[in-house]
């Protein structure tokens, strides 16, 4: 039978080292719904806790201001009084009162 230009075919060579080729999964359509559901969730929950996170932040920023407020306090106290001096920060104050604390 003579050959025409539609009737070539060529034989591919399957036993060299390139020949085992493997090709990715392909997703179920269920998983992909699946993983979208979760990043609903996800997403709405972010949505929900957002509001009880900011306020946990509030609280917290609010009593560290106020433990601040109290040892600026008490500096301030003590310098009037004269029992430190301006130079004292109130870092080494706090260690000091620290330190007398443990004795």
């Amino acid at each position: 039978m003579p050959e025409t230009e539609n009737d070539k075919t060529v034989e591919l060579d399957v036993t060299g080292p390139g020949a085992n080729v493997e090709l990715p999964e392909i997703e179920n359509d269920t998983d992909k719904t699946f993983e979208n559901e979760v990043k609903k969730m996800k997403q709405i929950l972010h949505t929900i806790m957002s509001p009880m996170i900011h306020l946990r932040n509030q609280m917290s920023s609010l009593m560290f201001e106020m433990k601040r407020t109290k040892a600026e306090r008490l500096y301030r106290k003590l310098l009037k009084k004269g029992v430190i001096n301006s130079r004292v920060t109130l870092k080494t104050l706090k260690n000091t009162l620290k330190g007398l604390r443990k004795e």
